[in-house]
């Protein structure tokens, strides 16, 4: 492989804490030179768009715009030539704009979905504790309905703006992953609703207990299995899937995660994967803790973890 397409997208609008934007160019600052070609495509969002007020989907129509117009602009690292393709992002409702834009160059593949991280990230307008839209990529990926299992009073905004979400993309796929082509590692902090819909979908989980059993090595391995039929694996990796004592840099920190070592240990799985498509970094904020910096975290086990 002689090319590395690394996608910077600078936006937080579904954080609740602010600074995760700045996580982007702050790796990138501490990220080796390499001996190939890179590419490097960067997503900046328009910081002054006019925010459609929606309490249960904040920045609701923020996203959507940055999510239509950023999906053309890298699905051409994906559709092109092999290369190995790096995605470092603000908050996690931009895992849901690779993800759609994976399947938009496609279209008719299986995308498995690995997904590192404390929070299972299920939560849509109608669940969501906090309106904070980093807590529902992966329900917008899923396509799940916004009428089902409710509990928040929605106005016609917000309904709006989640079906334009769930169907985001020029060929307004929906859904864009399947329950079983995902996987959750690191899994220990989320709500009844997003509980409900695991047991529903009998989705693929690891917790940090079974890791601690098995190790990181069989972890993955086992998720590998377990996503065999998918032509196409997107990985995406939150820093808040380590513990803590690492770094307190993430909006969202939860104890009882991944060393800095573990994290690179299973990583390493499955960037030698043949059906990698993506890696994605992401809830990095420089922020929050400059004693234990997570951008100095998250670039070395980058580093560690690219082809040279």
């Amino acid at each position: 492989m002689n090319q590395l397409n690394i996608i910077t997208i600078s936006s937080d609008f579904g954080a609740g804490k602010k600074g995760a934007y700045k996580g982007p160019k702050a790796v990138l600052d501490h990220l080796n030179n390499f001996s190939f070609e890179v590419n490097h495509i960067s997503i900046v969002p328009n910081q002054d768009g006019t925010v459609l007020e929606t309490d249960f989907a904040k920045n609701a129509n923020l996203i959507v715009d940055l999510q239509e117009k950023a999906i053309n602009e890298i699905k051409p690292c994906f559709a092109g030539p092999k290369a190995f393709n790096l995605i470092i992002s603000g908050d996690h409702s931009n895992g849901h704009l690779g993800i759609s834009a994976v399947k938009e160059a496609y279209p008719d593949k299986n995308i498995g979905v690995i997904w590192i991280d404390a929070h299972a990230d299920l939560h849509n307008p109608g669940t969501t504790p906090s309106g904070n839209m980093h807590g529902m990529p992966l329900a917008m990926a899923l396509g799940i309905d916004i009428n089902a299992n409710h509990k928040n009073k929605l106005d016609q905004n917000e309904l709006m703006l989640w079906k334009r979400l769930t169907h985001i993309g020029a060929s307004g796929i929906c859904p864009k992953i399947k329950p079983e082509n995902l996987v959750f590692i690191e899994l220990r902090d989320f709500e009844t609703e997003e509980e409900e819909l695991i047991n529903q979908f009998q989705i693929k989980t690891f917790t940090p207990d079974l890791r601690k059993n098995l190790g990181v090595k069989s972890i993955a391995k086992l998720a590998l299995e377990h996503l065999s039929a998918c032509d196409l694996i997107y990985v995406s990796f939150d820093v808040d899937s380590m513990d803590p004592s690492v770094s307190k840099g993430t909006g969202t920190p939860v104890e009882g995660g991944l060393t800095e070592k573990e994290a690179i240990e299973l990583l390493a799985q499955f960037t030698n994967e043949p059906k990698l498509i993506a890696l994605e970094f992401t809830e990095i904020n420089p922020d929050l803790d400059r004693n234990l910096p997570m951008e100095i975290v998250a670039s070395r086990i980058i580093n560690s973890l690219l082809p040279r």
